[in-house]
């Protein structure tokens, strides 16, 4: 999963973060939902923001690898590359594919809310064993 936590984080600042994308990659020593639960709560904390109560979020849903890299290779991330590549969003889907493909089984999440500050984030949590990813793109809601 280092990979594409690297490369994602050489693409932020490629780009300048022109599509207000946030990463973080950490060790996790639980699973699931759980692990899903404190990686956001690490994200949040890392980038100043306060995620509402659970209840107040709307509902992850799982996702199989093909889904994950049509969520990584849609609108956000194709502006993303938009800003180091230009306007080819064959190439983001196929970087996307790439991507995903290197993190090898694992747990894809993928939820869009609000968060305390009325910020609007889409976010896809990825979980393996022992580690796991956000990757997350904000705008205002």
């Amino acid at each position: 999963m280092g990979k594409i936590f690297e490369q994602l984080t050489q693409f932020t600042a490629e780009a300048n973060n022109v599509a207000e994308f946030l990463v973080l990659g950490l060790e996790v020593d639980v699973v699931g939902d759980e692990a899903r639960e404190v990686l956001l709560s690490e994200w949040a904390e890392a980038n100043g923001h306060s995620l509402r109560p659970l209840g107040e979020r709307s509902r992850f849903q799982r996702l199989v690898e093909g889904e994950a890299s049509c969520w990584l290779g849609h609108r956000h991330f194709k502006d993303l590359l938009h800003g180091i590549y230009g306007p080819d969003p064959q190439r983001s889907r196929s970087v996307a594919a790439e991507l995903v493909a290197s993190i090898g089984p694992a747990d894809y999440q993928w939820a869009d809310f609000a968060i305390d500050d009325w910020t609007f984030c889409d976010v896809l949590v990825v979980t393996q064993p022992l580690r796991g990813i956000v990757i997350a793109f904000l705008a205002e809601d």
